[in-house]
């Protein structure tokens, strides 16, 4: 994450999809907001919490629990701490995940509670029927997904064709 506006800066890459943040002075066009889920063991506690929906967790219900995330360098690590300060609860000093599928799998085995983007708590986590997969219901608990490209660039109707194509696709996968 911390090199992406380095490179589509200096022209390594074309475009990229991220949240608008850290990419000022980028022509960007917001293709979807994605919600951030809670993965747990099946037999863990945060399995019978119950909030004014069944299917999410309030901040408050992870007070005193480990969050798993990824390394520093990643927006989602981020949201992480912030929901982790919100709630009372901690990141885990003990595990950093280098990807997506490795912190679900810590979060199967026991070690904390996984927090991770409706996409992939969507598509991937709710494959394993091992796994509790819960909306975390506050607006900390979101971010919006644009597509960002410099404004100089001579692909730019390009780009906003290919947006539209992953808003459709965005749109199908999170409803």
């Amino acid at each position: 994450t911390f090199d992406l506006q380095d490179h589509l800066t200096d022209g390594q890459l074309d475009f990229i999809v991220s949240t608008p943040d850290d990419h000022g002075g980028m022509k960007t066009v917001p293709l979807f907001e994605e919600n951030l889920y809670i993965c747990t063991a099946f037999d863990d506690p945060i399995g019978k919490v119950r909030s004014n929906r069944s299917d999410t967790v309030k901040p408050q219900d992870l007070a005193g629990r480990d969050l798993l995330t990824l390394g520093h360098g990643h927006k989602l690590s981020q949201l992480t701490r912030n929901l982790a300060a919100l709630s009372d609860a901690t990141v885990s000093s003990e595990y950093e995940g280098t990807s997506l599928d490795a912190i679900r799998q810590m979060s199967a085995m026991g070690a904390g509670i996984a927090v991770l983007p409706s996409l992939y708590a969507k598509i991937e986590a709710r494959r394993d029927p091992d796994l509790i997969i819960r909306r975390i219901d506050h607006p900390i608990a979101r971010r919006e997904i644009h597509m960002i490209w410099r404004p100089t660039s001579p692909l730019s109707e390009r780009f906003e064709v290919l947006a539209e194509v992953f808003k459709a696709q965005a749109d199908g996968l999170l409803k």
